[in-house]
């Protein structure tokens, strides 16, 4: 499905373009390219917005709010907000927020990054009593230290970013906030004390407002660890503003959900302000405080059907100790805190085991965990399903196939080395993440999709009748979405159900009821007459397509941006919401995106993401500034908010860019078949095939070789059961250059001269199967080694 919807994206720019042969292909060509020669020569939709200037201080951002309700009886929460470490020494994040915020020329090297969490107390000393709400206001950032010209974004922590993949932990009672307050240590085990924030004279900071109690100031600090496994907390995650490049950012829409991957511990929910839109739908759960913890309670049964976190204290005194009792003056935390399934196998087969202990399965029996009844069945269920193959069940069919897909891929990175430990092996499988040492993201190994289909339908699988309790995959799903009734993320790919992004000017958070929600109607929970579409590409996420066309150009350093067309497909069954396109990292430049009409003429504002709704097309132009010399065939990003990224397919969806210190020819080129599809049919093996192109040279003029090949321009040789012979064309069609079809064609071409060409796949007696997104004919035009054209079309035996 994914590779014939990749054809039919690049088949639809194909015929939007309508190229014949001859004459009506040179007029059309010169037609279809009416609005991108004349965007190119003007320069008009390309000119990049300038770098925001900074004289020490920065101008101030916008800012978004926060608001927090305890809707308990008797208990009073803490929160605080946290903002991740940016420069983690073995995968560095560039702030991409930052970046777009301040439109930044070279973001390879102004990353803003930070080193240490920041951290906001709210209300640290009183916290929010029953009844009690507060509203935090977040600018976008606090300046720590003066930036100009030459600084901005490349010294560390400069900024501290409060809108960017930020977290929120909210603790019941000051006992337990006090104990992850002192906790203070580094990788070494040296104490290291919260260290207060001090902003740069007349930078934003963030503030309290409230309605109904008195707001403390706000206690700012940063640390060089973040909190205690051990110390109950629940987790609320947000971000605002949805940055998509370097360079592109909206301001408007707000990113959250409530998080349950690693444990769950209050009834939170959380909701967009600012929108009263019947999407605004809560996230999470509103249950009363006591009924929530009661069913936690019973969930784990002192540990006799499933692990519980088991609590520890720390001291101002001894911040690194962990304490197995409350000290003097310190009351026991509201329990239990539950782990998840992949948290049980992180943390169960310790040895040693932690002294105290972090969960209560750490007590080893032979070297397993005392699991308890219900998490032991799901490691007896694996054993089951992966070592009995006569075991035919359902639910063990596809643990036997996710079980091989994680096999396969490891033995991928380690023919002969034997697999993890079974825990390890499994915490990789329950966590979806790949097997330790492995070099590459799961979601790149060989069967992906079918995979991850497979495994979110085991997540659900207690929504199917027929399955028996002991065959549930993930009793923690059922108790997250079932037994809670939250939306909270039951697993890492839970998105679907647990993840929302709205416009919105901030958000609202509540523990243990709706009260302060704009909207208390709750969004959907799975059923077991809906999970299904939950699991649709994989967790929840829309699997679109993508095409570029043409898929080379050149251009001149200082000189005018390149531009192309591009459209992405959604096959869903669903809108896949705020799509946008995007550079890969790395790339000297800035891409911008304008979405267009029929007639690919650009509507609207750049850079503006556009839902597409299920099964519909959007078309795009975009352009590209470089800020340095370079060639390069651009993996392109096409995402949209709920979606994967398309894949990228060489030659069908990457685009090409040579940029030169001298002009060059630019060979626009675009390709046409016999049945106007974009697929050049051969009649038989043996029979021949026929690709027309046309191409017209916005670039300098000079000689150029055009010739067909199997092979995208720059990419490890490909084959194809097939001769390849072309020859340029005049009006009539006749070949003239050379005037027998050969393996090439030499032209001499001046600026804004169309030349037309014919390409002859003539099959050598073997059957070509269609592959559309690998088996193609690539049409490129080449001045000595240097690529100035390209296009191409599907070939298939017919």
């Amino acid at each position: 499905m994914l590779i014939r919807s990749t054809w039919t994206a690049a088949s639809t720019l194909q015929q939007q373009h309508n190229i014949a042969y001859g004459r009506e292909g040179a007029t059309i060509m010169r037609r279809t390219y009416a609005y991108l020669i004349s965007a190119v020569l003007l320069g008009g939709i390309c000119s990049a917005t300038a770098e925001t200037v900074c004289t020490g201080l920065c101008p101030a951002g916008p800012t978004k709010t926060i608001t927090f309700h305890n809707n308990s009886t008797n208990d009073t929460i803490f929160p605080v907000i946290q903002v991740p470490i940016r420069k983690d020494p073995i995968h560095p994040t560039p702030d991409q927020w930052m970046q777009a915020q301040f439109k930044v020329t070279d973001p390879a090297t102004q990353a803003f990054y930070s080193t240490l969490l920041y951290k906001i107390y709210v209300q640290r000393n009183t916290g929010i009593p029953p009844g009690g709400s507060v509203t935090i206001t977040l600018p976008f950032y606090t300046q720590l230290l003066p930036a100009d010209a030459s600084n901005l974004g490349r010294i560390d922590d400069q900024f501290i970013d409060w809108w960017n993949a930020m977290r929120i932990y909210i603790f019941d009672g000051k006992d337990a906030v006090n104990a992850a307050y002192n906790y203070s240590v580094d990788a070494l085990g040296n104490v290291v004390k919260p260290t207060p924030v001090h902003e740069l004279a007349g930078a934003a900071l963030p503030s309290c407002s409230s309605d109904n109690i008195t707001c403390e100031s706000l206690v700012i600090v940063s640390y060089v660890n973040g909190f205690p496994l051990s110390v109950p907390v629940q987790l609320v995650e947000y971000t605002f503003a949805c940055a998509t490049s370097p360079t592109e950012i909206r301001l408007e829409c707000v990113n959250y959900n409530i998080s349950g991957v690693d444990w769950m511990y209050l009834p939170a929910a959380i909701g967009a302000r600012g929108n009263g839109t019947s999407d605004n739908t809560y996230l999470g759960s509103t249950e009363p405080l006591d009924t929530f913890r009661n069913a936690l309670t019973a969930f784990t049964a002192n540990g006799t059907l499933w692990p519980f976190f088991v609590p520890s204290y720390y001291t101002a005194q001894n911040p690194t100790i962990p304490l197995a009792t409350p000290p003097p003056g310190v009351n026991a935390y509201p329990l239990p805190q539950i782990p998840s399934t992949n948290v049980v196998y992180a943390e169960s087969f310790r040895n040693p085991p932690p002294a105290p202990p972090v969960l209560s399965s750490d007590t080893l029996e032979n070297g397993i965990g005392k699991l308890g009844s219900v998490a032991q069945a799901t490691l007896d269920l694996w054993n089951r399903c992966t070592t009995n193959t006569a075991d035919t069940s359902t639910t063990c069919v596809k643990i036997s196939a996710v079980n091989q897909f994680f096999v396969d891929d490891y033995h991928s990175f380690f023919p002969s080395k034997p697999l993890p430990p079974r825990h390890g092996f499994l915490r990789g499988v329950y966590c979806w993440v790949q097997l330790d040492l492995c070099a590459k993201p799961v979601a790149l190994a060989p069967g992906y999709d079918q995979a991850i289909q497979t495994y979110c339908d085991l997540q659900y699988n207690f929504f199917d009748p027929s399955v028996p309790t002991a065959d549930y995959f993930n009793p923690y799903v059922k108790l997250v979405h079932q037994t809670l009734a939250s939306n909270a993320y039951a697993f890492s790919i839970d998105d679907n159900v647990s993840f929302k992004s709205l416009p919105g000017t901030g958000l609202i958070v509540t523990i243990a009821g709706a009260k302060g929600l704009e909207n208390t109607t709750q969004t959907p929970l799975p059923t077991a007459s809906t999970y299904k579409t939950y699991c649709k590409a994989g967790g929840g996420k829309l699997n679109i397509v993508a095409a570029v066309l043409p898929n080379a150009r050149t251009g001149v350093l200082g000189g005018l941006p390149v531009t192309a067309f591009a459209s992405i497909i959604n096959p869903g069954s669903q809108t896949a919401t705020g799509c946008s396109i995007a550079l890969p990292g790395g790339v000297p430049a800035v891409l911008h995106y304008w979405r267009t009409d029929a007639q690919n003429m650009p509507i609207g504002l750049p850079d503006v993401p556009v839902d597409i709704a299920n099964g519909a097309t959007q078309s795009f132009v975009f352009s590209i500034t470089a800020s340095a010399a370079f060639s390069q065939d651009i993996a392109l990003v096409f995402l949209c908010t709920n979606s994967n990224p398309a894949p990228s397919f060489p030659g069908v969806n990457t685009f090409l860019v040579t940029i030169g210190t001298t002009p060059i020819p630019d060979m626009l080129s675009i390709a046409a078949t016999l049945t106007h599809d974009g697929i050049a049919n051969i009649p038989g093996v043996n029979g021949t095939g026929l690709m027309a192109t046309a191409a017209v040279d916005i670039g300098a003029g000079g000689t150029v070789t055009c010739a067909p090949s199997p092979t995208p321009a720059g990419r490890p040789p490909r084959t194809l059961a097939a001769n390849l012979f072309i020859c340029q064309t005049n009006n009539q069609g006749q070949c003239i250059n050379p005037p027998t079809p050969g393996a090439s064609s030499t032209v001499n071409v001046i600026t804004n001269q169309t030349v037309t060409f014919s390409t002859f796949i003539q099959g050598q007696g073997q059957a070509i199967p269609f592959d559309p997104g690998n088996t193609r004919v690539f049409f490129i035009c080449t001045q000595g080694t240097v690529p100035v054209g390209e296009t191409s079309v599907a070939v298939r035996t017919q």
